[in-house]
């Protein structure tokens, strides 16, 4: 099967992505393909989470299987799972935050399922509106600028 997802971004108005995906890919490998279709920096911490309708998380699918970790929402590693083990119908919901220490996020809405074999690995855009998401500041240049806002 083949997914069509829809993303933006909810502090860029004029930011639209359409994707095809093969359902059958981990979240590792959508996660691998959204960093290098935005050019992200893939040595950041980032996550995918399943939401509701309100965009409420419901789980977290992370880079590296945290153990235990005492969360409220339950943690699995993004290589364990597929698109179709989670993703099963129209409507269903997912925020990729790309940034963790910032809380920078795209919301991904699947808006339709192809039947059949695809060809896609592990997928391809189909529509790009606006720049892509600038990049998070490095943790050095981040406290440099703190240090120059205090003793400015």
């Amino acid at each position: 099967m083949q997914f069509h997802f829809r993303m933006v971004d909810p502090l860029v108005n004029d930011f639209l992505r359409e994707y095809q995906i093969s359902s059958s890919v981990t979240f590792y490998d959508l996660y691998r393909f959204l960093c290098s279709d935005l050019h992200l920096q893939r040595e950041l911490l980032m996550s995918f989470f399943t939401a509701n309708e309100d965009w409420e998380k419901l789980m977290e699918l992370t880079l590296l299987d945290m153990g235990d970790t005492n969360t409220e929402l339950p943690v699995v590693a993004m290589n364990s799972l597929r698109l179709c083990d989670v993703l099963t119908q129209v409507g269903d919901r997912l925020i990729f935050c790309y940034d963790i220490f910032l809380n920078r996020n795209l919301y991904l809405q699947l808006v339709g399922i192809k039947e059949g074999e695809v060809s896609l690995l592990p997928g391809e855009c189909v529509k790009s509106v606006g720049a892509n998401p600038a990049p998070s500041p490095s943790m050095e240049d981040s406290v440099l600028e703190d240090f120059k806002t205090l003793y400015e």
